[in-house]
Parts: C-alpha cells; sequence; structure tokens
C-alpha cells in the first residue's frame, strides 16, 4: 500500500476555527452577465445624457410657467373686462335681452317677464339721471340713449297710456292690465310681420349700438 497515495490518506477532522470561514464560490458565467447589467443599470449616466434631462427639465418648467402666466393673463382681462362695465351698461345689455326673448316669442300674458322689464326700465332711467347729474360715469352715448329713451316711453303714439307709464307704474306688481298686454303682444306681432322695420328692431338695433 502507498502511503503517498492522497486518497488513502486518513481524513482530517475539521477544525472548529475554520467552521466559521467562508468559502468562495467563483460566479458562472450567466451570474457575471447578470452583475454586469446590474453594475450598467446602477452606473450613473455620462454627461451628454445628463445635460439632455436637465435641459428637457428646463423646457417642461418654461412651459409650466408661461401656461400659468398665461391663464392668469386671461382670467385678469375678463375680470377687468367685467369691473369696467358701468351699471348704466349692464342694465341697458339686460334690457336688450328682454328685448331680444320678446322678438322670439310673444310675452304678453307672461307676469314675470313684465315684472323684469319694468324693474329694468326703471334701473335705466335711474342710472341715466344719475349720469346726467354727474353722480355716476358711464361710456354710453347720453344723446343716443335720450333719444331711444323718448321713443320707448311714448310708443306708442297719441295713446292716453303708452309703454312707458305701464313700465313705471305697474313695476314691481304682479298684475298688469289687459291695454299694457295688448301693447307687448303687438310689438312682438310687428315684428314677425316685418323683422326688418319693425320698431322692435330698431330698438335692437340701438341698444346694440350703446353698449358695443
Amino acid at each position: 500500500m502507498d502511503k503517498d497515495d492522497p486518497f488513502l490518506r486518513p481524513i482530517r477532522p475539521i477544525d472548529r476555527n475554520e467552521q466559521g470561514r467562508n468559502i468562495y464560490i467563483p460566479p458562472m458565467d450567466e451570474d457575471k452577465k447578470v452583475t454586469e447589467d446590474q453594475q450598467h443599470i446602477k452606473a450613473p449616466l455620462g454627461k451628454e445624457k445628463q445635460g439632455l434631462f436637465t435641459w428637457a427639465a428646463f423646457i417642461g418648467s418654461i412651459k409650466s410657467f408661461i401656461s400659468k402666466v398665461s391663464f392668469r393673463a386671461d382670467s385678469q382681462t375678463s375680470q377687468a373686462a367685467v369691473i369696467s362695465r358701468d351699471p348704466l351698461t349692464t342694465y341697458l345689455i339686460e334690457f336688450k335681452e328682454l328685448l331680444n326673448l320678446l322678438r322670439d316669442c310673444d310675452h304678453s300674458e307672461d307676469i314675470p317677464f313684465s315684472q323684469k322689464l319694468s324693474h329694468n326700465w326703471h334701473h335705466i332711467l335711474e342710472e341715466s339721471q344719475r349720469v346726467k347729474l354727474g353722480k355716476s360715469e358711464s361710456s354710453v352715448d347720453n344723446e343716443r340713449l335720450e333719444m331711444l329713451v323718448t321713443e320707448i316711453q311714448f310708443y306708442p303714439p297719441n295713446e292716453e297710456h303708452n309703454l312707458g307709464y305701464y313700465l313705471l307704474e305697474y313695476a314691481g306688481e304682479d298684475w298688469y292690465p289687459f291695454p299694457y298686454m295688448e301693447l307687448i303682444r303687438r310689438i312682438h306681432k310687428d315684428y314677425i310681420d316685418a323683422p326688418n322695420s319693425s320698431l322692435l328692431n330698431t330698438w335692437l338695433e340701438q341698444l346694440k349700438l350703446l353698449t358695443s
């Protein structure tokens, strides 16, 4: 028996101090590939790519800023338009909207409509008087407005009680006399019969000029 044969040598007992030692196992080729991929992912971007990402972030922040500024500017412009509208102009616009309703439909028996018409007419006369006395300001052409008020106030001519009388006398009432309802019906009918030459169309054109 050859004593130098390693296979015939007795097994050496393991030293307790060696039990805690780590045994190194070299990585396989596939493990090396995974490790290299992970290092590639964790590796910092190059200077060129970092510059591109920085530039993209800068452009995004500029677009966001411009969007916010534009929104604020549009909002302030719309608010300024509302604030700059004087009371007389506001009342005339509301009156024009009511006449547009009368143009499209017969409101002679519509009490809420007549109440709004009377209420608005009262405000127009009151505010125009304030402008005349210098107690209020308005961009409305006062001379043109006086002509329109006269036409509406004394419609129809040569009548004992005209439209202006009913609009003032029955403002706030929950009923209107039959002659007034007949006037409202006539205004609507005249427009239906001859839209371009009707008095209602003339009033609407005048109101458009006054409020533009």
